[in-house]
């Protein structure tokens, strides 16, 4: 499974290089790791980044989905909700704890502004935990995905990034949602560098596994279009 997970990154770049190749979030990953358009090049190097937060001597780079479990482990996922999942979902994960720390600071107004923008689109069965997680609630993480699931989860995600740039009906429906999205995700990743995320190889593997999220993202979004 591990040796798959770089197989499946190196697949993601490709396809999202041959379907937007102006993408800006992908661009960005390219540019942190020092990578001119290859993608088994940028994953290896995404591979030695993550290695060194991880302290590797000898045995060459670890897998991406190890990079992808200690960026987790250093944003505060807990072991209990990592436990069992593959590097998507743990992503998502990331994403989450990212998200949920950005609406945790808003200002009461900010935040008021964005729910107002995204509540008309949240509909179904976990109507109250999205509402609760949109509010700043400090519900546990695990105890979040366990009444949600992990494609609810998603889709509240989306529209919370992408609410965070512009009306989320429209901006759900907007051919080019990537770039709609470029900007909330620097957001979300400023408010952590900034605060929480000491060393370089984490200056690069923290924004680059937010950036991948995001990228993964986009693709389901533009597959429910």
């Amino acid at each position: 499974m591990a040796e798959s997970s770089n197989q499946r990154l190196e697949a993601l770049f490709k396809e999202i290089g041959a379907r937007d190749p102006g993408n800006e979030l992908l661009a960005g990953i390219y540019r942190r790791h020092g990578v001119d358009g290859d993608a088994a090049a940028l994953v290896m190097e995404i591979r030695k980044d993550g290695s060194s937060t991880l302290k590797w001597p000898i045995t060459g780079p670890v897998d991406y989905d190890e990079v992808v479990d200690d960026v987790a482990a250093r944003l505060k996922v807990p072991a209990e909700a990592r436990e069992g999942r593959g590097e998507e979902e743990v992503e998502l994960l990331v994403l989450s704890q990212v998200v949920r720390r950005y609406l945790e600071d808003l200002p009461d107004a900010e935040r008021a502004e964005l729910i107002r923008d995204i509540e008309p689109t949240l509909r179904g069965e976990h109507l109250d935990q999205a509402r609760y997680f949109l509010k700043g609630g400090s519900v546990a993480l695990l105890s979040l995905v366990q009444a949600m699931g992990m494609q609810a989860l998603r889709q509240l995600l989306l529209r919370v990034v992408a609410g965070m740039t512009a009306g989320t009906a429209a901006s759900l429906a907007a051919s080019r949602l990537a770039a709609l999205l470029v900007p909330g995700i620097n957001a979300l990743m400023a408010l952590w560098l900034v605060t929480d995320i000491a060393g370089p190889a984490y200056r690069k593997t923290v924004p680059t596994v937010i950036n991948i999220a995001a990228l993964r993202l986009l693709l389901d979004a533009e597959a429910r279009a």
